[in-house]
């Protein structure tokens, strides 16, 4: 069902794979503060109970790490600093700081993809691999038992999950493809194209299809994390899954709530994936004009940048370039890009991150009282 393997066979702590995916591309990066997993922003926290100082809701990249920026335009909130976009958070944005405040200002420690310490290297014949991080370093975000959470190895000063029955456990994992799937203003809108039963009514038995599936990630691949991908802009305008007749088989909530619903209630673990979204051409050579921002105290035209649909992939004639970016205007009509390559860069996403946003505030109050239920910003971020 167009399944693919998720760090299935990793049997090792998260941790220093992260932090050595996040090296690899910190030279293109600067000050970047979220981790790097297989190309794609995963944010490793609960869905609730981050702390945070601000009880707005999201702050300025600048302030905390993996945050949405606001519209301000400086060295640390533009595409490829550390304000690209970043991560919401499961209680609508509240976003806790794992920097400590002494190194407020700072740029990474050598050998470090982030700003702040985390670990130093380990010295010649030591015991452990690393050494404990100090009394005034990263805390644990959420002690609450009997939930999902994070905790920091005293030993070894990494950060571990914690699971319900308070045991640490390393997550291996499965992501599906489907929800965030469908060619442009067609009712193949949602995955309704892979999921479809060809026995009416659909609406009763296309979403049979979609929990089947995912209880077959769980029960016959032994996953412990299901990642549900979706696509942005649908979540937004709330697009109507219907069958090859039109008629309405679901809203999109509903029909990711399926999957969700599946997976947790075999007590699983969700990633929902910001997978894609609607995206007008790009602006050099498409016509589209987005403006421009300020990186490094220089001024840029998005246009200088792949900032939009690049229209290569097509199906039947049509393209995956949307009207505009973000297009939400008909739930009726599914707008949403083919593919990655269509136009999914740190550009776009940062000229969207208003909407990026606001539609994780959305997802949030809809799952803020499950700790199974985690957030992955958006897939395989670049930048060309």
């Amino acid at each position: 069902m167009g399944t693919y393997g998720w760090r299935s066979n990793a049997p090792m702590n998260p941790t220093p794979f992260l932090r050595s995916r996040a090296r690899q591309r910190a030279s293109s990066i600067k000050r970047p503060r979220a981790w790097l997993v297989g190309s794609s922003l995963l944010l490793l926290l609960t869905t609730t109970h981050c702390s945070s100082s601000n009880p707005s809701g999201p702050t300025r990249s600048g302030d905390s790490p993996g945050t949405v920026g606001d519209d301000k335009s400086d060295d640390d909130d533009s595409p490829g600093s550390s304000g690209s976009p970043g991560t919401t958070k499961g209680d609508g944005g509240k976003v806790p700081s794992t920097t400590n405040p002494k190194d407020a200002g700072k740029g990474p420690a050598k050998g470090d993809a982030g700003g702040g310490n985390t670990t130093t290297p380990p010295k010649p014949g030591s015991d452990n691999p690393v050494e404990p991080v100090p009394p005034d370093g990263p805390t644990a975000v959420d002690t609450t038992k009997g939930r999902w959470r994070t905790a920091r190895d005293e030993k070894t000063g990494r950060f571990t999950f914690i699971s319900p029955d308070d045991q640490p456990a390393v997550l291996r994992g499965i992501s599906m493809t489907g929800p965030e799937t469908g060619t442009r203003e067609t009712a193949a809108g949602g995955g309704f194209w892979l999921y479809l039963s060809n026995q009416m009514p659909e609406a009763t038995n296309a979403p049979k299809v979609l929990a089947n599936v995912v209880n077959t990630l769980v029960t016959k691949w032994k996953t412990d994390v299901v990642r549900i991908p979706i696509c942005g802009s649908a979540w937004t305008q709330n697009y109507v899954v219907r069958d090859w007749s039109n008629a309405k088989v679901a809203t999109y909530r509903d029909w990711v709530d399926v999957a969700v619903k599946a997976a947790r209630d075999a007590g699983k673990v969700v990633i929902i994936d910001n997978h894609l979204w609607a995206i007008g051409k790009m602006g050099n050579g498409g016509n589209v004009d987005r403006g421009s921002f300020t990186s490094n105290g220089k001024t840029h035209k998005y246009s200088e940048y792949e900032d939009g649909c690049t229209g290569i992939n097509k199906v039947g004639g049509t393209d995956s370039c949307a009207p505009k970016d973000w297009f939400v205007e008909n739930p009726a009509v599914w707008q949403c890009a083919i593919a990655n390559a269509d136009g999914v860069t740190m550009h776009n996403a940062y000229k969207n991150k208003d909407n990026i946003k606001a539609m994780w505030a959305d997802v949030a109050a809809r799952y803020k009282n499950d700790d199974g239920v985690w957030f992955e910003l958006f897939n395989e971020p670049y930048s060309r």
